[in-house]
This record gives structure tokens, C-alpha cells and sequence, in this order.
């Protein structure tokens, strides 16, 4: 990019809800995204991930939806421009993003996105573009978890769904600092749950009957209203 595009809107498509409701509401929209200010970047997206906030956010019984928004709380790509005061992130440089679907520009899910410097990072070495994309609030939830629960080396952590994605990041992180980890499991999952690095996998035969209050109706919207989780939702080339 030259160093003209900095100042100067883009064109680019992104993800909006017309409404609440199921996929339905889904539209693919072009939006001008601004230049980047001060202490921000803007980013060219190559991949965006989906997230159970996203559905929530056009869910009828929990969605409160007074606007068109962009969803997205995850997203990878190439930096295209910076705002003045960005000393760490260059332009061309391949980076991750937290980002806010709620704020006024909205999320991650478009072709491009400004953002505070603040929220982004490097991709490390020998992670693509679609696994970074997954990476930033699942793993930082399981860190925040890892914080509050303030372990200390040798202690055991229980993870609960220990196939799933957010298990898998708190493992590994509770691995890393000497915390003994037991997780349960679906049988099928058990050897992939050890691949993770749990120290004692429980295998469960009967999933359902340990279902918290409300999941049932939780696995109905679901249902309804959208899936799937922690997939990348598109790659641009």
C-alpha cells in the first residue's frame, strides 16, 4: 500500500444484521471505513471468527439489536495503514485483533477495520491466518479463568468440556504453569483431551444428564439461531 491510503477512506464489504432473527438477517454489505487516528491501525481482514456472542447479539430472547452492526470479536489480517503515535505494528505486517462488535463501527466480521494499536499483535511464527483468528478471546478468556482461580504450581484445575476450544487453550495454559489439569470428556474425545496435555481425562457416558439447568433450552437456540463456533466465518486470499 502506498502511504497515501492512510489518508483516505476505504471501500470494503462486511458482515451486518438487518434485524434479530436467525441467519435470515444475515446481509453482506459495502461500507467506507475510515483512516486511522491517533494510538490506531487499519487492518486488511483475511480471516474472521464466529463466536457465541455473535449469535447472541441477534438473538430474539437476547439481542438488543437498535441498529445494523457489524459482529465479530476476532479477526486476523495484514496491517494497510497506521495512525500517528504507532511505533510497534508496521503496514504489510500480519497481525490478530480483539475487537468490540458493540462499539459504532462495529467488529471484526469486514474486509477492513480500524482499531486501538492496543488490541493488536503479531501473529507468532507458524500460525496462518484462520488458526490466528480463533486465537485472541477465546485464549485470553482462559487466561483471565487461570487468573481469577490464581493457582499455584502443582494445584489441580477441573476443566469441564475438555474437547472444546476454550478447554483446550486453559489446559495448555494451566500446563505451562505447572498446574495439574483434570478434564472431562465424551469417550471419543478422551485420547484428544490428553493431546492437550490433561493430566486425568473422566470419560463421560451420559453428557445429557450432567447438563446444567436451561442448556437444553440453550442447544434449541443454538439450533435456531445459528452455528457454527470457533470456525473461520471467511478467507480472503
Amino acid at each position: 500500500m502506498s502511504d497515501q491510503s492512510s489518508n483516505r477512506p476505504l471501500a470494503g464489504k462486511a458482515v451486518t444484521y438487518k434485524a434479530l432473527g436467525g441467519p435470515e438477517v444475515i446481509e453482506i454489505v459495502e461500507r467506507t471505513v475510515r483512516a486511522p487516528a491517533a494510538g490506531e491501525v487499519r487492518i486488511e481482514v483475511k480471516a474472521a471468527a464466529v463466536n457465541p456472542t455473535d449469535i447472541l447479539l441477534r438473538d430474539p430472547g437476547y439481542g438488543n439489536l437498535t441498529s445494523h452492526i457489524v459482529p465479530g470479536m476476532d479477526a486476523a489480517g495484514v496491517i494497510e495503514s497506521v495512525g500517528p503515535g504507532v511505533w510497534r505494528l508496521d503496514p504489510g505486517q500480519k497481525v490478530m485483533a480483539a475487537v468490540n462488535p458493540v462499539r459504532p463501527e462495529g467488529g471484526a466480521q469486514a474486509q477492513h477495520i480500524v482499531v486501538p494499536a492496543a488490541s493488536v499483535v503479531p501473529i507468532p511464527e507458524g500460525v496462518s491466518l484462520a488458526q490466528a483468528s480463533i486465537l485472541l478471546m477465546t485464549g485470553l478468556t482462559a487466561l483471565n479463568a487461570l487468573e481469577i482461580a490464581a493457582l499455584k504450581k502443582g494445584q489441580l484445575l477441573a476443566v469441564s468440556g475438555g474437547a472444546g476450544l476454550l478447554a483446550q487453550y486453559a489446559i495448555a495454559a494451566a500446563k505451562r504453569q505447572g498446574i495439574k489439569v483434570i478434564a472431562d470428556a465424551n469417550p471419543a474425545d478422551a485420547e484428544l483431551v490428553r493431546s492437550y496435555g490433561a493430566d486425568i481425562v473422566v470419560e463421560r457416558t451420559r453428557l445429557r444428564r450432567s447438563d446444567p439447568p436451561g442448556a437444553a433450552q440453550w442447544r434449541r437456540r443454538v439450533a435456531r439461531y445459528g452455528g457454527p463456533w470457533g470456525k473461520v466465518l471467511w478467507r480472503h486470499p
